[in-house]
This record gives structure tokens, sequence and C-alpha cells, in this order.
């Protein structure tokens, strides 16, 4: 991703801003707010806009969350003033991770052939819990390709239980034959 580096940095420091301040999970709730209105396409076009001076977007912004904190505010001067807004939604999932990280809860991506039910994923979020021995934020996707089952990955490691990989073995067993 193009902007891994500066959305580290930036989370970072904002996340070390917010936790002085005690407001790790305010933040965390009007970063999310702001990614959801930056997934709107219009919104989208007028902050990524780059003839619009910096000091439009902010009021703009000020318009759309107008009880922001101070910390909030000068966090979204700085970003809009060095001209990172594309850098927006990066930022936001970074400094999530972080705070999932602070608080030891383990982000893990979980693919399956199919959307699965809500009951379901509850299920499948509480054995992956036990299995983790810690608290899970899961990520859902849908993969086709997967025929059935699921494949689970927690960074590095990948657990794949799915029917393709089953099948994938099963050739390979029977080539050797």
């Amino acid at each position: 991703m193009r902007y891994t580096a500066v959305a580290r940095r930036y989370a970072q420091t904002l996340f070390s801003i917010a936790k002085k301040a005690g407001q790790e999970e305010k933040i965390r709730n009007v970063l999310k707010f702001l990614e959801d209105a930056l997934k709107e396409n219009d919104f989208q076009k007028i902050i990524y806009h780059r003839l619009i001076p910096p000091e439009q977007k902010e009021q703009l912004l000020q318009a759309l969350l107008p009880n922001l904190s101070p910390i909030m505010k000068n966090f979204l001067r700085v970003v809009l003033s060095r001209g990172w807004e594309r850098a927006l939604i990066p930022i936001v999932q970074e400094y999530d991770k972080i705070l999932d990280n602070t608080a030891g809860i383990k982000r893990i991506e979980v693919s399956t052939a199919y959307e699965l039910p809500p009951e379901q994923k509850e299920e499948v979020e509480r054995e992956i819990a036990k299995l983790a021995g810690a608290r899970v934020r899961l990520t859902w996707q849908v993969n086709p390709s997967l025929l059935g089952g699921l494949s689970i990955r927690l960074n590095d490691r990948v657990v794949d239980a799915s029917v393709k990989k089953r099948l994938e073995l099963l050739a390979k067993r029977l080539s050797t034959v």
C-alpha cells in the first residue's frame, strides 16, 4: 500500500496523544465515522480533490463533525495541510490495529466459500477465541474458490480447512500412488 509508512507514523502519533488524554476509544469512534464518510463517493471526491484548499476541507469536516475534540481538530488540520488526505483511511486502519494490539485483541482474517449466517459467525468466533486463548476481532471474506469450509489467517500463520485444500491434498496423494 502506498501510504503504509505515513499511515503508521500518523496513527502511532495520534494514538500516543489520545492515550495521554485518555481518549483512545473516543478517537477510534470519530475515526471510524470519518472512514465511513470517506467511503461515500461524493464526500471522498471533495476531500481528495487537489484544487480545494485545506482550509475549506477543514471547514467541511467541522460541519460534518461539529463536536470534534481539540486532538482531532489538530490532527485533521495537520493531515490536510500536508496533503495526506488519501492516507486518512489507512491511518484509521493502522490506529485500529494499534488500539487492538494494546488491548490484547488478535486480528484474524477468516475466508469462507459463502456468506455465513450471523449465528454461525458467532460460533466460529467463539471457537477461534478459545483456540487463540485471547480476545479476537475477525475480518470476514467470501472466497467462492474455497468450495466449502474455511481458511483462517493470523499474521503469517494460515490454517486452511477448506474443501479446495482437502481436494488438492487428495489429488497429491493419488498422484503418488
